[in-house]
């Protein structure tokens, strides 16, 4: 059985501490949980400010720069998920909300596979 449940809980739960001799086998490494915490945002921004894929962020609250992504008043999020060094999956969420969240709807997608080979060969 498979249960998605987030590192930065999982590291602040009571329990944290069983965990290292738990018997389970994780599928993202620990270090995932820092690509997904706001506190990386104003540390990448005071390391490269003004930098064209970054926003502006700061302290002592984490804030950052609002970016309005929406195309036809819908935000989306779009997740990649990458198993090795090969790409495994792909989330799309849409929200009529600026915040898209865990919450939001999945948007049914279809990859097919020669497309996406292609594709990913123009990216390298």
């Amino acid at each position: 059985m498979a249960r998605m449940y987030p590192r930065e809980r999982m590291f602040r739960a009571l329990e944290a501490r069983h965990l290292q001799n738990c018997g389970c086998t994780f599928l993202n490494p620990p270090w995932t949980a820092l690509l997904s915490n706001k506190a990386l945002l104003p540390a990448l921004w005071k390391r490269y400010p003004g930098y064209p894929n970054l926003l502006s962020a700061g302290y002592p609250k984490i804030f950052q720069e609002f970016a309005d992504h929406r195309i036809d008043d819908v935000t989306a999020s779009i997740g990649i998920w990458i198993v090795g060094d090969r790409f495994s999956a792909l989330t799309v969420r849409e929200s009529p909300d600026p915040i898209v969240r865990s919450t939001s709807p999945l948007v049914p997608y279809v990859i097919r596979k020669t497309r996406i080979l292609r594709d990913h060969r123009k990216w390298l």
